[in-house]
């Protein structure tokens, strides 16, 4: 994933340093690639493990949330 990248995220984490933070929580909850969607309309994770999604709405408690399972 670290070939991924949205070159929008700079500029928006410096004006909006909030959007950086739910990247960054998500990072440091295991997933394996997170980012802001396109110019920001959304922030995603991508994990390899089940997230546990009552920590994931408790450090993510100001943001509205969808956890899906992707079946391989």
């Amino acid at each position: 994933f670290h070939r991924l990248v949205n070159d929008f995220e700079p500029g928006i984490f410096n004006a909006a340093p909030q959007i950086k933070a739910v990247r960054d929580t998500m990072l440091s909850m295991g997933a394996v690639y997170a980012a802001m969607s396109g110019s920001g309309a959304a922030v995603f994770g991508l994990f390899t493990a089940p997230v546990d999604e009552l920590s994931l709405k408790t450090r993510l408690y100001n943001c509205d949330r969808f956890v899906c399972k992707l079946k391989g």
